[in-house]
C-alpha cells in the first residue's frame, strides 16, 4: 500500500480499497531493503532516487515531505493527490516549518491529458474531485517559493496511465 495515513484516520479509496500503509512501506525500504541492496552492490547515497507513479507517486511525495533525508532525489509521476481528500497536502506546512531541511530534489510530473481533464472514465467520486487539476503545479510553485529544489513538468499527450512509462524511462536514463 502506497497511500499515506490521513490525519483523521483510515481512508478508503473510491474502489473500496483501504489505505494508509505508505509509512510502513517506506520504513521497509529504508530499514531493510536499502541496507540489503547496499550490502550486495556499491551504492552512492548522493545519487539515491525514489520514483513512483499514481499511488506510488503519492508515496514518493509523502516521503519527500516527511522523510526528506531518505533519498537525494524524489520523482512523483501523476501523484494521486486526491487520496484521502488531499491529505498529503497537509504534509507541506510541517515540511516547510522544519528549522533545517535536507538538500533534496523533487520532480513532479503530470500528463497533459490529466490536466485537461480528459480521461477514459468519469471521476464522480468526491475524493477524486477534492483537489483541483492544477494542484501539482500549485504545490511545485509553493515549494519552489520556499527554496525547495523542485521541478514541475507536463508531458504532452500523456494521460494518467501513460505517465508510468513516459516518466520511468527518462528517470532511469537520468541516473
Amino acid at each position: 500500500d502506497y497511500t499515506p495515513q490521513p490525519a483523521d484516520g483510515p481512508a478508503v479509496d473510491p474502489a473500496g480499497r483501504p489505505g494508509g500503509g505508505a509509512d510502513a512501506f517506506l520504513t521497509l525500504l529504508q530499514d531493510r531493503i536499502g541496507p540489503e541492496v547496499a550490502r550486495r552492490v556499491a551504492v552512492d547515497p548522493a545519487r539515491s532516487l525514489i520514483w513512483g507513479h499514481s499511488y506510488g507517486g503519492l508515496c514518493v511525495l509523502h516521503a519527500a515531505l516527511t522523510r526528506p533525508e531518505a533519498y537525494h532525489a524524489f520523482v512523483a509521476a501523476s501523484p494521486s493527490l486526491w487520496w484521502g481528500y488531499g491529505a498529503v497536502l497537509n504534509d507541506v506546512a510541517p515540511f516547510l516549518a522544519r528549522p533545517s531541511r535536507p538538500n533534496l530534489s523533487l520532480t513532479l510530473l503530470v500528463g497533459e491529458e490529466e490536466i485537461a481533464g480528459r480521461s477514459s472514465r468519469p471521476h464522480t467520486h468526491p475524493m477524486w474531485t477534492s483537489v483541483p487539476r492544477g494542484a501539482a503545479q500549485d504545490l511545485a510553485t509553493q515549494l519552489a517559493g520556499a527554496g525547495v529544489d523542485v521541478r514541475y513538468g507536463q508531458l504532452p499527450g500523456q494521460g494518467h496511465g501513460g505517465m508510468l512509462a513516459a516518466s520511468l524511462v527518462p528517470t532511469l536514463l537520468s541516473l
